[in-house]
Formats: structure tokens, C-alpha cells, sequence
């Protein structure tokens, strides 16, 4: 076989080896400091609330405020109301502990900080599940299943944790990789990901116009929302190193819905047309809501998931739409504005999202 190098196999995966070893050095090292200083940001932010003794009853339209203020000057940093009460738990809970907690949740990414807060009962059990991410790169899911099984209680109580270390392995890149593809510090960074899609439906409408040409009506249907987001890379974890293939692919968010709209409106006769002006509101009841998403490497690997991302049961829009009819069929263009968080609950990156939907149909009369 002919050989394209001119050194032996074994000198290349040296050379290969010791570029790897310094590409993950570096990686971590950048990684640390990305979130070092997002957490400090958090830390400054969540100390000034904490200060103020702004509390979540009668501080709650200050901190909204400042939210919506700081979004217009920061909008990709996840500085919404919610994660800014985050920050003042973060620091409430911090501040007077070991300095060694402090600075071992000073280089944790923002979600696993946020999990061990809401999971962990006192300071030694955190600095516990702190010094375990940091060492074995733990991702957050991994850090889930760790804190579900209670290892902080097992090593306590001297069982023997082997059957854990094979359960959940230690990948040591976890960590940086978990940092550089959160949202939040994507938009840390001033990185935003643009999102799309082309949603669907089916209704059933009645209609009663009386004798001043006003129009009452009640709309049911069933929808199917989607966001679209590309897919450009992929990051495999081979069990030694980390390898970032380009890829192309695509990631969705399909939302169900059950729909009713009750809607009022006028309606304008020209010759055998009619034209309906009409408003109303949306009661939209979520089913469920899943992101499903596949993507091909440059390689032919394929990779794929599917993640429940239902965050909210119901969600309140204001319609408006114009409708036209010509003996039995019609046509009809629409826009609703949604006032439900559909990201409620999500932490790092904007984390708010409202639905803003352009309709367009076609009826056809039954009755």
C-alpha cells in the first residue's frame, strides 16, 4: 500500500496525539475563562439585587424592568426576569461560604450551577458535586444522574462508588464542549442562531352575519407549529479525544396545538364577493412539544435526537385576519400574536419566545 507520509504510522499518531493533548489544553483553558467571567457578571448582578433586598413579591416589576432594559442593550445574553432571580439565589447562596466553594462554582457552566443549587441540601454536598464536574468534565446530564443517585451520600457512607464509575464515565472534554455550545455564552459572546419554519393546520369555522353585515364567528383546529434551526457541525466523543465534523442537517420544534377563536368582525360585499375584516383572540391549548433533528457529517455518519421541550399548556394570541369568499370558496390571510413565554423555564442564551404567526388557508363551505 502506498503510503502518502513519509514517517511511519506510529510517529504521526505521536504528532497527532501531542496536537490533540494541546488543541484540549487550550479548549479547557478558554472554556474556564469564558465562564469565569460570565459567572462573574452573574455573581456582580446577583450581589446588586441581593443588596437592594429586592424580593420576588413587591421586586418583581423592578427586576422585570431592568430585564427589559438590559435586553435592549445585551439582547443575547438570557438576561430575562427569571434568570436575573437565578442570580440573586446564586449569590444569596454563595456569599458567605467556604472561599473553596466559591471558587470551584466560580468555573462551572451556568446550567450545572443552577442544578446543583436546586438539588443540593448544604455547602459540603455542592463543593462535593463542584469538584466532580471540574475533575471528571462531567456534562450536565451527567451531573443529573449523578446527584439522582446520590453519590455525594454513598461516598459519605463509605459505600464503594466502582459500579458508578462504570455506569457514568468520566469524559474529560465534556466540560469545554458543554461551555462552548451553551446558548447563554453563545450570546455571552454576541453569537445568535437564527431560527424558522413553515407550521400547518386544519379548522372548522361558523359564521352568522346579521342584517348590519356584522360578522360573528368561532373557529376550532388543530395546528402544528415549527421552528427550524440548521445544523453546520457535529462534536463526537470518541472515548480519547474530541472530534468536530462538518455536517449538514436540520433541527425542529413541532408544537401542537388545539385552537379555538372566537372572532367579531364586518363584512364587505363587492358583487358575489364578500370580504370579512375580523378580530378576535386565540386560546391555543399545547399538546405536546418535542424537538426532533437529524444531520449527516462530511464522513456519511448520521446523528439524530429527540428531546420533550413542552414548557407551557396554553398560550393567549390576539388575531386578526382578513377573509374572502366567492360562492362556496375562499381564502382567507391572518396574523396572531402570542403573549405565552414558549421558552419559560430554559436557561442560557434568549431565552424568550413568543409566537408570532402570519396565516394563510383556504375554506371551503359545507352549509
Amino acid at each position: 500500500m502506498h503510503n502518502p507520509f513519509n514517517m511511519n504510522p506510529t510517529e504521526y499518531t505521536e504528532i497527532l496525539q501531542q496536537a490533540v493533548a494541546e488543541i484540549r489544553v487550550a479548549r479547557n483553558l478558554v472554556a474556564k475563562q469564558l465562564t469565569s467571567a460570565a459567572n462573574s457578571v452573574y455573581w456582580s448582578l446577583g450581589k446588586l439585587l441581593f443588596e437592594k433586598q429586592l424580593e420576588e413579591g413587591y421586586g418583581s416589576g423592578v427586576v422585570k424592568q431592568l430585564s427589559v432594559d438590559l435586553k435592549s442593550e445585551f439582547p443575547d445574553m438570557g438576561l430575562s426576569s427569571r434568570n436575573l432571580w437565578h442570580m440573586k439565589r446564586f449569590y444569596e447562596r454563595y456569599y458567605q461560604s467556604d472561599t473553596k466553594l466559591q471558587r470551584s462554582v466560580a468555573v462551572l457552566p451556568w446550567r450545572h450551577n443552577l442544578l446543583i443549587l436546586e438539588k443540593t441540601k448544604d455547602d459540603l454536598e455542592a463543593l462535593f458535586y463542584a469538584q466532580e464536574v471540574l475533575s471528571k468534565g462531567w456534562s450536565r446530564d451527567l451531573l443529573l444522574n449523578a446527584i439522582k443517585m446520590d453519590t455525594y451520600g454513598q461516598v459519605q457512607s463509605q459505600i464503594a462508588t466502582n459500579n458508578f464509575s462504570q455506569t457514568l464515565p468520566a469524559p474529560n472534554a465534556d466540560y469545554a464542549n458543554e461551555v462552548f455550545k451553551s446558548t447563554y455564552n453563545l450570546g455571552f459572546l454576541g453569537i445568535t442562531e437564527p431560527e424558522n419554519g413553515l407550521s400547518y393546520g386544519l379548522s372548522a369555522n361558523i359564521k352568522r352575519v346579521n342584517k348590519y353585515n356584522f360578522v360573528f364567528g368561532f373557529d376550532l383546529g388543530y395546528e402544528i407549529l415549527r421552528s427550524k434551526i440548521q445544523v453546520n457541525s457535529v462534536v463526537d466523543y470518541s472515548g480519547m479525544v474530541n472530534y468536530t465534523f462538518d455536517a449538514r442537517g436540520q433541527t425542529f420544534l413541532n408544537a401542537n396545538f388545539i385552537n379555538l377563536n372566537p372572532q367579531i368582525g364586518y363584512r364587505l360585499s363587492v358583487k358575489q364577493v364578500s370580504i370579512d375584516l375580523l378580530t378576535g383572540y386565540d386560546v391555543a391549548f399545547c399538546l405536546n412539544a418535542t424537538e426532533k433533528g437529524k444531520t449527516t457529517t462530511t464522513n456519511g455518519t448520521e446523528f439524530s435526537s429527540s428531546i420533550d421541550r413542552k414548557t407551557i399548556n396554553s398560550d393567549i394570541r390576539l388575531r386578526f385576519q382578513v377573509s374572502t369568499g366567492f360562492k362556496k370558496m375562499g381564502a382567507y390571510i391572518g396574523y396572531s400574536l402570542g403573549l405565552a413565554n414558549y421558552k419559560s423555564g430554559y436557561v442560557g442564551g434568549v431565552n424568550e419566545c413568543y409566537a408570532r404567526l402570519f396565516r394563510f388557508g383556504l375554506t371551503c363551505q359545507i352549509k
